[in-house]
């Protein structure tokens, strides 16, 4: 409703009307109410929905690069620098590697191991067989009839004792050819009766007819180096000796002729 305008000038001076407030002054009041509403629903919103307010931020935030972190590479005088050490010992903290040698195993079968024995034992009989017909008796080192002999002794002993049974027979039948021929006892090389018997006694020392033949050796030994010892052939003398001890080495007989000789020299 308007209000006339008051007529009596005494009455317009001592009156004030209430003025209706100006659009200015309305929003200075209106602004921070509404400034302070937005702010506390913001506030709200961020609590109970963080994740949608979050959306909301990352569009009116930038993103500020990582800050770098500044390495610490402190400068240490010379004079402080300890001299380096070259160590010659591994590390404490370093495990020496123990490496266990490799093994094989076989798997015998519990109920019937007779028939994996069984090949072992053929395959070192036709090895040794092949090496007696070839005469590598006792030679060449890894790869002759006795020391295969001796691997078969392990399980199959009987075979292994006809083996050696068969080297022990050629050599005295060598031996005894060859002490019938005077000129063979010492000479050639090799393809002797000292030769011989000296193979035999390796291969089977407690052998009788080994045992015999090497009594008849020493003998012959003995009485050759007597017909160099009459002739004043010392030195050949003394090597016959020697050889017949190689054979007998406590033989009393041999060794005071070797004293003997040596005296005379």
């Amino acid at each position: 409703m308007r209000i006339n305008e008051i007529s009596d000038p005494y009455l317009r001076d001592r009156l004030v009307l209430p003025q209706p407030p100006s659009s200015r002054k309305k929003w200075l009041l209106i602004f921070p109410i509404t400034l302070f509403i937005v702010i506390v629903l913001l506030g709200i919103g961020g609590y109970f929905f963080p994740q949608k307010f979050g959306v909301i931020q990352s569009f009116f935030a930038k993103e500020s690069p990582p800050e770098e972190v500044p390495i610490f590479n402190p400068v240490v005088p010379e004079s402080y620098k300890e001299p380096s050490v070259v160590s010659t010992t591994a590390p404490l903290t370093e495990v020496p590697e123990f490496k266990e040698k490799a093994t094989t195993t076989t798997q015998v079968n519990e109920n019937n191991p007779a028939p994996i024995v069984q090949e072992t034992a053929e395959v070192l009989i036709a090895r040794a067989q092949e090496q007696l017909r070839r005469q590598r008796f006792t030679s060449p080192p890894g790869n002759n009839a006795y020391e295969t002999s001796q691997q078969l002794a392990k399980i199959a002993p009987q075979q292994a004792q006809e083996i050696v049974d068969t080297m022990t027979h050629w050599y005295l039948e060598q031996g005894q050819k060859y002490l019938r021929d005077q000129d063979r006892l010492l000479q050639p090389e090799q393809r002797n009766a000292f030769e011989m018997y000296q193979r035999a006694q390796e291969v089977a020392p407690e052998h009788p007819q080994v045992k015999e033949g090497i009594d008849k050796i020493v003998r012959e030994c003995r009485r050759l180096a007597l017909d160099y010892q009459k002739a004043g052939k010392l030195a050949q003398g003394l090597a016959v000796v020697e050889k017949g001890l190689k054979l007998k080495p406590q033989d009393q007989d041999l060794l005071q002729l070797k004293e003997q000789l040596e005296n005379r020299e």
